[in-house]
């Protein structure tokens, strides 16, 4: 696009996300492209494009093109297992070895299996508790038979 005649000098303020940026365009072409030009949002002191950006793993975040950033925290639930790891580039904690529980002696139960203690106690897991739940059988009564 041709512009004939004297420069088009004007003065054009873009302002994105609470911060001011001036530019002094020179011609109309100048001008347009100033202001379709890609925005950036800053979000805790750092420029980020427009789209998709996470700060960390627990924070997915979209830069739209008015620079703005719109963050949503991930809340992790709870965790079916007692022997979770927490991987740094991951949210929320892994479970390695499946769903388990912990017995009041500390061992590990995987989920839908059993563990006996001892003879008159049986442990397993149940649906949402971290410590599995143990049954104990009353030992055998005697009784002598008086003649």
């Amino acid at each position: 696009m041709n512009i004939s005649g004297p420069v088009l000098f004007s003065l054009l303020t873009i302002c994105l996300f609470g911060s001011s940026r001036s530019k002094l365009a020179t011609s109309l072409p100048e001008l347009l492209t100033a202001v379709t030009a890609p925005a950036t949002c800053e979000y805790n002191g750092k420029q980020y494009p427009v789209g998709s950006f996470q700060p960390n793993p627990c924070q997915p975040c979209q830069c739209t093109s008015s620079g703005r950033a719109y963050c949503a925290v991930v809340d992790c639930f709870f965790t079916q297992c007692v022997d979770y790891v927490h991987d740094k580039n991951q949210c929320c904690p892994t479970c390695p070895n499946g769903r388990n529980c912990r017995a009041p002696d500390g061992t590990v139960i995987k989920y839908g299996q059993s563990y006996n203690p001892d003879p008159n106690t049986h442990c397993q897991c149940n649906q949402w508790s971290p410590q599995a739940e143990c049954l104990q059988k009353a030992p055998p009564v005697r009784i002598d038979t008086v003649s």
